[in-house]
């Protein structure tokens, strides 16, 4: 029943009457009472940039505890492509940016705030966490097209990849990894499926449309605004050990995107992380308490001196 749902959802979406009804498309959202249209800021203009900065700068950072999060939306996403606008999500303050990126370009990167602060600089500081999904091609483009050494990032499609029962030679998908993972009530999937669901067809130039269509708006608030949950209930089913490999791991993956040479694995992963998957699930496979009394006890039989 709910893949019916799903089917007549895309197929109104995609079809010609749907699209008159744009203006409407609004109504929808308070139809299901959302508050993603509420809890959101466009930044279009340096003065808006300054306020955004402003109030990022105020973020606490050095405590382990995340405090943004943030994607980009993009034509060819990637250092080749033309980035069209980054979200920032306040997760202190349950607040969104939409920056335009288009707009604004490297503006967005190096207003300054009061006390001489840039986003380039909150973005480059190792001591604020900052949370995305899949962020290969956004640190790739931040670092080429925009000089942003991107730092702190916790990838969740890394942390989800940790939790498989089984290796595997495909990243899970976003959908997939919400659903799955992020502990949304049914009313709240029901909104975030609906709203990210809205197709493309693989064409991402419908993101220079000025002003951005609602139901953009809505998609792009949707990449960022549940990616707290999302690394809440992952880390709680991850060992501590396996929360610090995917810190690790996904400091690789940015810092390897600022090669020259670096090429996306796409849907694949990455080679080497499997092993650390497999140290992941023999840490939680690994039996509680203390040895047998006919094995002496060694330094590898506690956890708490392996991490």
């Amino acid at each position: 029943m709910r893949y019916k749902y799903r089917q007549i959802e895309r197929h109104i979406t995609n079809s010609a009457v749907y699209r008159l009804f744009e203006p409407y498309y609004k109504h929808l959202a308070f139809y299901f009472e959302t508050e993603w249209y509420s809890t959101h800021i466009e930044v279009k203009t340096p003065a808006r940039v300054k306020q955004m900065v402003d109030a990022l700068a105020r973020l606490p950072r050095g405590n382990g505890k995340p405090t943004i999060a943030f994607d980009l939306e993009a034509i060819n996403l990637g250092r080749r492509g033309t980035t069209c606008y980054l979200q920032v999500r306040d997760l202190v303050e349950a607040q969104t940016y939409l920056v335009d990126i288009l707009t604004l370009q490297d503006k967005a990167f190096l207003t300054t705030s009061e006390d001489g602060t840039t986003l380039k600089d909150i973005f480059e500081d190792p001591g604020i966490i900052m949370l995305i999904f899949d962020g290969r091609q956004d640190a790739d483009a931040l670092y080429w097209k925009h000089d942003v050494q991107v730092r702190g990032v916790v990838d969740l499609q890394t942390m989800a990849m940790l939790l498989r029962e089984h290796p595997s030679l495909y990243r899970t998908s976003y959908i997939s990894t919400m659903n799955q993972y992020a502990g949304l009530s049914s009313k709240e999937l029901r909104q975030w499926n609906l709203f990210k669901g809205y197709p493309f067809n693989g064409d991402y130039t419908i993101f220079k449309e000025r002003p951005l269509p609602y139901r953009l708006k809505l998609y792009s608030i949707g990449d960022v605004l549940y990616l707290d949950r999302l690394y809440t209930n992952t880390a709680k089913r991850l060992t501590v050990r396996g929360l610090l490999l995917a810190h690790e791991w996904s400091r690789k993956q940015v810092e390897a995107t600022w090669q020259a040479t670096w090429t996306s694995s796409k849907q694949y992963v990455d080679a080497g992380f499997n092993r650390c998957w497999e140290e992941q699930i023999n840490r939680m496979m690994k039996p509680a308490g203390p040895p047998l009394a006919a094995a002496p006890a060694t330094d590898d039989d506690t956890d708490e001196e392996d991490v």
